[in-house]
């Protein structure tokens, strides 16, 4: 082979093998929302066994009105709760960005308090509040689920005041 092949082939090499690895990144960004969307549809459909399946048992998940991280089971324990209170609770799906291995998906939940939550007895109200939700991915598998909810809205919609203290 000439030299000017080796080169041509060597030039056209450079310029094709970062796109093909540019499609795995893409296959695998798609990959990781398409997950997460599966994990909000079994959390809707309350597929607790889904949940189990697609959520590794090392599974960190970890919110801003949680001190402590808490685990697969436990967080599964806590949406058993919710839905408890709030049984036609779903998931609006307004954006899903996926960059590197972190998803992030801003949402807005609506549901109806039908039971009694956290002491406070169902109001019949219908609630409506905004989350966003990152998730960050290790060899495509969910590794941690940082959650960020309007929990003030969230209360307040239910009849909570915040109120200064005395």
């Amino acid at each position: 082979m000439s030299t000017s092949r080796r080169h041509l082939i060597a030039a056209i090499s450079l310029m094709v093998l970062p796109l093909l690895g540019c499609e795995q990144a893409t296959n695998n960004l798609q990959h990781n929302k398409e997950l997460v969307l599966e994990v909000v549809s079994a959390i809707d459909e309350q597929d607790y066994d889904r949940l189990r399946e697609l959520w590794p048992e090392d599974l960190v998940s970890k919110a801003v009105d949680a001190p402590e991280p808490m685990g697969r089971d436990a967080v599964i324990e806590l949406i058993q709760g919710f839905y408890t209170a709030f049984p036609d609770n779903s998931h609006e799906i307004h954006e899903i960005v996926a960059e590197g291995e972190l998803v992030v998906v801003h949402m807005t939940n609506n549901a109806t308090h039908e039971g009694s939550f956290e002491g406070i007895p169902a109001t019949g109200q219908t609630i409506s509040y905004e989350a966003v939700h990152i998730v960050r991915f290790q060899s495509g598998v969910i590794r941690e689920w940082w959650r960020f909810e309007d929990n003030l809205g969230f209360m307040s919609q239910m009849g909570m005041e915040l109120r200064p203290k005395e």
